[in-house]
């Protein structure tokens, strides 16, 4: 398993808790090579960025690989163009077999201050 996290702080939580290689680094600054069968994410919030890092992480996917990201819940139900645009492309990687959007119950973090209702999106890589 392979980790990716620009705070020092939380990569030392992800170390101690057995990832085998943790990155200190910016995600969105690593050249994507599509050599990873899933990859499963909590991008930032913060505004729309986890749209960009959701599209940059896909490009990390072998053919038929999967991905999974926690996201803010305005994803799935959002209509300003920029979430529309990201809904549009995320449905031409839907599971053809599953579910794309799964709720969580309502503030799931909150016992660790995190207030946001979340979702769950699952997409999938062409070629299986």
């Amino acid at each position: 398993m392979d980790c990716v996290e620009i705070h020092p702080s939380r990569a030392a939580t992800l170390s101690g808790i057995g990832a085998e290689t943790v990155m200190i680094r910016n995600f969105l600054t690593m050249t994507p090579a599509a050599i990873y069968d899933a990859v499963l994410m909590n991008p930032p919030f913060c505004a729309t960025h986890w749209m960009d890092h959701v599209r940059h992480a896909f490009a990390f996917l072998k053919p038929g690989g999967r991905l999974r990201a926690l996201l803010p819940a305005s994803a799935e139900v959002a209509e300003t163009k920029k979430h529309l645009a990201f809904r549009r492309w995320a449905e031409k990687h839907a599971r053809r077999w599953g579910w794309q959007w799964r709720r969580m119950p309502a503030e799931s973090f909150a016992s660790v201050g995190t207030r946001i209702n979340t979702v769950v999106v699952e997409i999938q890589a062409k070629g299986a």
